[in-house]
């Protein structure tokens, strides 16, 4: 049985632990090992180590339950949508007024 559920993806890099500044990027080789291994060299230094992923890599990981949005909440979303949406518009139509919530509770 299938079953969906919403996630959020996150990027993993992994940061150079000799000069703590670069991070280090696959080196475009894979060794045929059981499992392959990866070579990585740090993007500042050079620093290089071998690692049985490769990095940066993306991972899902479960959007937690969030409490139910306000009625502001809910306003103010709708209004930053349409506000981005008459932005877009005003390359042909021109200036257009900004929506606040209180125009919104006013209909």
């Amino acid at each position: 049985m299938e079953e969906k559920q919403d996630v959020k993806i996150v990027k993993v890099s992994y940061k150079c632990p000799k000069c703590e500044t670069g991070y280090l990027e696959p080196s475009g080789t894979v060794f045929t090992t059981f499992p392959p291994m990866f070579p990585h060299k740090c993007n500042v230094c050079e620093y290089g180590e071998t690692f049985n992923a490769s990095y940066p890599r993306i991972e899902y990981e479960p959007i937690k339950e969030q409490l139910p949005l306000t009625e502001d909440e809910i306003l103010q979303r709708i209004c930053d949508a349409m506000n981005y949406n008459n932005m877009c518009a005003r390359a042909t139509l021109g200036d257009l007024p900004k929506i606040t919530i209180d125009d919104l509770k006013q209909k």
